[in-house]
């Protein structure tokens, strides 16, 4: 198949898409009826293609899907061609560069430091071999003084001797050695001997202990009351059951997912609508009745006044499809009063359909069954 997207030699170009207006919901439920139809005929052919035309900037076709992935296929591509190899050329370049930085002036680094270590070497070999080198082997050197003051031996020691305390006020503790008052050596020494030694109880009143949310004392009450609850795995469904049999009934709260075996949305319901929210509303399956303002088309047009019932049929999936069945009031006196049915896709209802007339109480059911006309 084709290609759709002209990059890289060209720029693609796209259909610009607009929302769905009011005034577009006609057109667009009638497209999707003749889209859904298996056979058209002519008229309905040209109609399809005017309103295919017509809708073209509102309605995103597989045509424009399949343009949009080709257009990212050849993006893809040109990506994996292209681009990626001139990334990976260009971090290739930059990794070398910055190796050959680093080695560059770890180089330089690296001699400097020979280069000074020499110098200081050829200082020392030359003081040695005079007396002022002699001296300072002896001394040491000045600056492994652990001093503030390391501009002679003289003031270092003067700090030394200024540093050291005379007085126990200025003495400090140490992990092994602490500086007792004498306030406190007095009370030592008045102590009796063993006199500090302590006999702990081997038992203890339950009153002097406080209980908090995770210890709590248990009572002889509580422990029998505990000891004659039934275990969780001995209480099976059975029991439940017999329990639950013994609330059942009305106003008991109690609700089944099923009523004899039936869903609840497949229960029949009887409830009174008017035409308009009959026809606003997406319905369960049931039974209705009308208020008595008659029945609406689709289209709001009236179909007949008066009273009527209503069966509906819903699709299992609950997606807005289904059928209905209007039955008037025998008593009916609007000529245009009878069956009708229609059905529905999606939430998209065809006309009604009529099946019978009501003439003088009586539904009379249309010659041969005509369903092919809409009314």
């Amino acid at each position: 198949m084709a290609n759709r997207s002209v990059f890289p030699t060209d720029i693609d170009t796209f259909i610009e898409h607009y929302d769905i207006q009011s005034s577009d919901v006609d057109n667009v439920k009638r497209f999707q009826e003749l889209k859904l139809k298996s056979v058209l005929t002519t008229v309905e052919q040209t109609e399809l293609e005017n309103l295919t035309i017509q809708l073209r900037d509102k309605i995103f076709t597989p045509e424009d899907f399949n343009k949009l992935q080709d257009c990212i296929t050849n993006l893809e591509i040109f990506f994996r061609d292209n681009v990626e190899g001139h990334i990976n050329t260009k971090k290739v370049e930059i990794d070398t560069a910055q190796t050959d930085a680093i080695n560059t002036v770890q180089s330089t680094k690296d001699q400097a430091l020979i280069d000074i270590e020499n110098k200081k070497q050829n200082v020392i070999s030359y003081l040695d071999g005079t007396d002022a080198g002699q001296l300072r082997n002896d001394i040491g050197v000045m600056g492994d003084l652990t001093t503030t003051n390391q501009t002679s031996l003289v003031n270092a020691l003067n700090e030394v001797k200024t540093g050291i305390p005379t007085t126990a006020d200025n003495l400090q503790d140490t992990v092994n050695k602490v500086m007792m008052t004498i306030a406190e050596r007095n009370k030592l020494t008045n102590i009796a001997d063993n006199a500090t030694n302590y006999s702990h109880s081997a038992t203890h009143p339950a009153s002097m202990i406080t209980e908090d949310s995770n210890r709590r004392f248990v009572a002889d009450a509580e422990k029998i009351a505990w000891n004659n609850k039934l275990d969780s795995s001995n209480y099976n469904a059975t029991d439940v059951l017999n329990k639950i049999k013994t609330v059942d009934g009305s106003g008991s709260g109690l609700d089944a997912d099923t009523i004899d075996g039936l869903e609840r949305q497949l229960i029949p319901e009887m409830t009174q609508l008017s035409s308009s929210s009959f026809q606003s509303t997406q319905l369960k399956g049931g039974m209705y009745t009308n208020l008595g303002d008659g029945l609406l088309d689709h289209d709001g047009a009236q179909k007949f006044t008066d009273w009527w019932h209503v069966i509906v049929l819903q699709h299992q999936g609950g997606d807005g499809s289904g059928a209905q069945i209007i039955i008037p009031y025998a008593d009916n006196t609007d000529p245009n009063a009878g069956i009708y049915w229609r059905t529905s896709f999606l939430n998209f209802w065809s006309g009604w359909i009529l099946m019978g007339k009501v003439e003088g109480n009586q539904t009379n059911l249309i010659d041969n069954m005509i369903y092919g006309s809409l009314l």
